[in-house]
């Protein structure tokens, strides 16, 4: 019954979430970034709802992820596991999350770089900002970026990193056959990072294989991280980044 139900929410997700990024057939615009509309708000919500939604059923031990390290940590007396634990998990994020963003920074330049060379292929994505950039962006502006790009990131993250990957594995967890499961996970990941993909086809082909390897690194850092935080914060900065340039650029 649960699954069930859960199933049903994770449906409602790709048809309200997942499937209209699609058919965006909006160019990229700086005055999108520095307006302040309504529907951020909701995306923080509904990113807050399935996070503390993943966070209690992987407390009910439904995801079973990281069981062989709860058994090597066992035998650790608990006064030295809760501060190993905690210098371990500020080591790794800094770790994870430097490594990510410079993985999407490389990717980037490469995809730049192709981007270059299909000059007939930048032209109109220059023009438009060009043209959206004729008045001087202000302090304010700034803020309303500021604030967009980490309600977008942390959306995305929750979305295409963790809801979608993760459930679907959830789904596929009564499978007997570790080889038919070892498969459908495979297919389970593929289908995820290439939505997100394809979520930036607005942008161009060239972005849209971009966002597929970024989708890739991402999804990895979750897995190695076991969390959003280094890849929210890598994301985050990385978007920042690609807009603080553009707008410098763009002038």
């Amino acid at each position: 019954m649960f699954l069930k139900g859960l199933f049903i929410q994770y449906l409602i997700t790709i048809i309200a979430f997942v499937i209209p990024p699609f058919f965006n057939s909006n160019e990229f615009s700086i005055e999108r970034l520095i307006s302040f509309s309504p529907f951020i708000i909701f995306q923080i919500l509904i990113s807050v709802l399935y996070f503390l939604q993943y966070i209690k059923i992987k407390r009910q031990n439904l995801l079973e992820k990281n069981i062989l390290l709860k058994q090597k940590t066992a035998e650790v007396s608990e006064s030295n596991l809760s501060e190993t634990n905690k210098t371990v998990r500020i080591i790794n994020f800094l770790k994870y999350t430097s490594i990510t963003l410079g993985l999407l920074l490389l990717t980037h330049c490469a995809f730049q770089f192709l981007q270059i060379i299909f000059v007939s292929s930048q032209n109109n994505t220059l023009e438009n900002l060009n043209g959206n950039l004729k008045e001087k962006i202000k302090t304010f502006h700034w803020i309303i970026i500021f604030a967009n790009l980490l309600a977008s990131a942390f959306y995305e993250e929750i979305i295409y990193r963790m809801f979608l990957p993760e459930y679907l594995q959830l789904f596929c967890k009564n499978i007997k056959s570790c080889k038919a499961k070892k498969i459908l996970v495979f297919i389970c990941e593929f289908l995820v990072i290439l939505c997100f993909a394809f979520s930036h086809f607005y942008l161009g082909i060239i972005p849209v294989f971009n966002a597929f390897i970024c989708g890739l690194i991402l999804r990895i850092c979750f897995i190695k991280s076991d969390g959003i935080s280094s890849g929210f914060c890598a994301h985050f900065v990385y978007n920042l980044l690609l807009t603080i340039f553009t707008i410098v650029l763009a002038r």
